[in-house]
């Protein structure tokens, strides 16, 4: 992810504003993308995609979520 985003340019505007569980649950969205897109560019190298990234994400989710059961 770039240093210089409209996410964090977003959270530095509205940080006042927006709730703190809000502001906590979007940015580990945004870390978790981050890292499913590390994984498929990783694996996938130059034919990496979004779609692939995505599904790499709700792999992640998934496995997330069954250890917290």
């Amino acid at each position: 992810m770039k240093p210089d985003n409209p996410f964090d340019k977003h959270l530095a505007v509205a940080q006042s504003k927006m709730p703190e569980h809000l502001k906590n649950v979007a940015c580990d969205l945004v870390d978790q993308m981050d890292l499913a897109k590390k994984i498929t560019d990783t694996v996938f190298e130059d034919a990496s995609t979004p779609e692939l990234t995505i599904q790499v994400y709700d792999r992640l989710i998934k496995e997330l979520a069954r250890d917290t059961d």
